[in-house]
């Protein structure tokens, strides 16, 4: 990545160009002088324009918001290296964050993208997102009896096959949610897997607070901590006195 000086998108386009050209014409040099060879495949190729460009921590974990991508004018929010982009990701996970990512690379103001979190917060408490978009996918990857120490998703896994009659196995791919209370029939469980929703019966209690921080805290900290800004700025039951104007 290089940053330039603010100007118009053609004045950009041509100084990376430069920049190109520069270094592309410099490589037979370098590998003659550092690597003592007369022939090299070094070659570097501008692909990308961004308006706004933010990273967080890693390398690879970035995301931009994209205004030109060889040759075609686009308007887009690039994403690399979050859980957006992994298929282990809750679908809220996956929405959330790109609704952040896409305010904060947009330039809305920390006020807008507070008053968004705490709204998807409050409705994630209330239990307002269903199971499928909550559900935290998991892929099984031996025999269910083959693990020695077992996490959550095989307990979960184990437990569905023994009393909700599913047949999760090597290659399964199901989700998991964790349970607070369980009433009436069942054992007690802190966690089930399910591929669809109607395979948890209306006696488990979703752990709606434990779900938040699995799927949304963690994943969204990411984010908002290297702008300055914490989980409490967001967190709708953490009140202070600058909420009241003070």
């Amino acid at each position: 990545m290089v940053e330039v000086p603010p100007g118009s998108l053609e004045e950009t386009i041509a100084k990376a160009r430069a920049i190109e050209a520069r270094l592309n014409a410099s490589y037979g040099d370098f590998a003659r002088r550092e690597l003592a060879a007369d022939k090299h495949y070094f070659s570097i190729k501008f692909e990308k324009v961004y308006r706004r460009f933010f990273q967080a921590g890693k390398k690879k974990r970035y995301a931009g918001h994209l205004v030109w991508k060889e040759g075609k004018d686009v308007d887009e929010v690039d994403v690399v290296g979050f859980e957006i982009r992994r298929s282990d990701s809750p679908q809220v996970t996956r929405e959330v964050q790109h609704d952040v990512l896409e305010m904060i690379l947009r330039g809305d103001a920390f006020e807008d993208v507070q008053a968004y979190l705490r709204d998807v917060i409050r409705r994630y408490r209330r239990g307002e997102y269903s199971l499928d978009e909550a559900g935290i996918p998991g892929g099984i990857g031996k025999n269910l009896d083959s693990y020695e120490n077992e996490d959550a998703h095989i307990r979960g896994a184990k437990y569905s096959n023994k009393y909700l009659g599913t047949d999760f196995k090597r290659g399964s791919k199901p989700k998991r949610v964790y349970i607070k209370t369980v009433t009436e029939k069942y054992p007690r469980t802190d966690v089930v897997c399910f591929e669809y929703a109607d395979q948890v019966p209306p006696e488990f209690v979703v752990d709606w607070e434990t779900m938040l921080e699995k799927t949304l805290k963690g994943p969204l900290s990411r984010i908002i901590e290297p702008l300055g800004w914490d989980w409490h700025d967001v967190d709708p039951t953490r009140t202070t006195l600058f909420d009241f104007g003070m």
